[in-house]
Parts: C-alpha cells; sequence; structure tokens
C-alpha cells in the first residue's frame, strides 16, 4: 500500500488548546467543549446526510467531510479531529487501510467504522488495525441517532482517558521531583515506588524496596503505631501524620515524620497510598536533651 502522507503537527488555535485543557480537567462533554467530527465516504449524498442529521441529532457535533482518503489526511493533518467516521468501500484506500495509516500517525485517536459492508472478516480486521467502534450502515434516519450517540461515547471515553494520564504524569513529575522523600503504595500496602530523595533517606533503592511493606524499613519500637495508621488508611479513613523510628539500609536508626494519604478512584476504592517523609532525627535528639535532667550549673544551650 503506498503511504499517503508524513505524520502531521497538530495545528489547532491557543483557544482550542485552552479548551482542550478544559477538557482533560472535566472528562465530560458540555456546551463549551464541541466535538469535531470528520466523516469519509465517496457518496457524497450519504455525507451529507451524515453531516445534516449528526448536527441535527447533537448541538456538541461539528461535522466536516471528505470524499478521498487523500483529502482526509490532508484536513487531519491541518484541523486536527476529535473523531473520525469512516466507510469501508473506497476507491484506491478501503476503510482498513486509511485506519492503519491514521494510527501510524494518532494511536489513540477515535475511529468509527461505519460501512454498509458487513461481515465478520471486516469486523475482524478493523479489531486488529485497532478501531474504536464498528457500526453497520442501516436504512432511515434513525441510524445517525445512534451513531451520534456512538460518537460522543468514544470522544467522552478518549477524553477521560487523556485527563487520566495527563494527571498520572504530573503525579510522577511530583514524585521526582519532590524535596520529600516519597513512598507510593499499592492497594495491599506493599511498596511500589521510592523516589530519589527518599533513596537518600532510607539508603535503599526503589528496586531494593519494590514489593516489600513498610516493616522493612521501621524499627520494631513503631511497629505499634504504624499499625494504627495502616488499619485507618486501608479502610479509606482519609489522611494520617506519624513519627516513626526507622532503619537505614545499612541498620542506623533514624527518626522520620510521616504524611500519609490515600488515593482512591471514583468509585471510593483505595488504588494507593503515598506517605510524604522527612528525616527528623537531628530535631528528635535537640528536644531529647532539652528534656533530660540537667546540674544546677548546666543550662539547657549546654547540654545540647
Amino acid at each position: 500500500m503506498t503511504d499517503i502522507g508524513p505524520t502531521p503537527p497538530n495545528t489547532k488555535t491557543e483557544n482550542q488548546a485552552l479548551q482542550d485543557e478544559s477538557e482533560l480537567q472535566t472528562g465530560v462533554l458540555n456546551r463549551a467543549n464541541q466535538v469535531h467530527v470528520l466523516c469519509v465516504d465517496d457518496n457524497e449524498n450519504l455525507l451529507d446526510l451524515a453531516e445534516i442529521f449528526l448536527e441535527q441529532e447533537h448541538d456538541l457535533l461539528s461535522v466536516h467531510t471528505e470524499r478521498h482518503v487523500e483529502g482526509a489526511v490532508e484536513y487531519l493533518a491541518a484541523h486536527g479531529t476529535d473523531c473520525i467516521v469512516s466507510d469501508y468501500d473506497m476507491p484506491e484506500y478501503n476503510g482498513i487501510e486509511f485506519l492503519e495509516q491514521v494510527r501510524e500517525m494518532h494511536p489513540d485517536l477515535p475511529f468509527i467504522l461505519y460501512t454498509a459492508r458487513g461481515s465478520e472478516e471486516v469486523a475482524s480486521k478493523a479489531i486488529s488495525a485497532g478501531v474504536t467502534d464498528y457500526l453497520q450502515k442501516e436504512s432511515g434516519t434513525d441510524q445517525y441517532t445512534i451513531l451520534a450517540n456512538r460518537i460522543t461515547n468514544v470522544v467522552e471515553q478518549n477524553r477521560t482517558q487523556r485527563a487520566l494520564e495527563a494527571s498520572q504524569k504530573r503525579l510522577s513529575l511530583l514524585i521526582d521531583q519532590s524535596p520529600l522523600g516519597i513512598l507510593e503504595f499499592n492497594s495491599d500496602l506493599n511498596i511500589v515506588r521510592l523516589n530519589e530523595t527518599g533513596e537518600e533517606i532510607l539508603g535503599y533503592t526503589e528496586a531494593d524496596l519494590e514489593g516489600e511493606t513498610w516493616e522493612k524499613i521501621v524499627s520494631k519500637n513503631s511497629y505499634e503505631d504504624v499499625d494504627k495508621v495502616t488499619d485507618a488508611l486501608a479502610a479509606a479513613e482519609g489522611g494520617y501524620h506519624s513519627v516513626d523510628q526507622n532503619v537505614r539500609k545499612d541498620g542506623e536508626r533514624i527518626v522520620c515524620e510521616f504524611h500519609n494519604r490515600i488515593i482512591t478512584d471514583e468509585s471510593g476504592d483505595v488504588v494507593s497510598v503515598l506517605s510524604l517523609f522527612r528525616e527528623i532525627t537531628d530535631h528528635k535528639e535537640c528536644e531529647q536533651q532539652l528534656h533530660k535532667p540537667q546540674r544546677a550549673d548546666e543550662s539547657p544551650v549546654d547540654s545540647i
């Protein structure tokens, strides 16, 4: 198959970029977030019907039509889109070949194969090529109601996924660049991540602690206190502050201050626990010196 174009840049305006950022934050469709749809079909009459009925069916849909794949690729390069709806039987390139080209440029762009030729073979090829949805053309206008619903569903799912990925990326940057030590635990309270600052404090590498529990780094003197915190966290009861005696990899005993917070999903289920911590060993030693018994001729400053 002849290549139909290079990977295009996204040339959305600054206003559109700001709108996209808003969509990433909300993950939902509303009147401020129009859905741009690119319909590709060599039948001009069907294209006209699709444009009219889709825009009538859902006021968020803005439809652009192209009769040839080459034109669709050029439009995609110049303007971008939120969803592609493509026929299968077209001259030069069929819908699967078009889909394969789109996937090379935009791996996650919603793509609906909307075809009069329904067969298990076509559906199987479409799925293998990474189609988002597959819909067979029917007679009458009710099909456009179904198609409009499919479009809004796949676009909203795509925006939600992008929002999740953006959130995870921001969290990853926070963990990596934090001046505090950060431990991440999974829902079973096994360690899954330790940032560089945490490695410096504890003397362990992330690989050393991956899959371990908090017992690996906590002195037995603090087991009872930590048990209370982990029980509360496992019950998804919020965040907790604690001061624990910890053990470095080399066996040195240190004192760390922890701020623990559960991370939940939309259903309220615990997906991870973040523990932000810093070493306060010197601070605790100063407190102990200030409170220890003194000779009559010794001031608190002398004892420190």
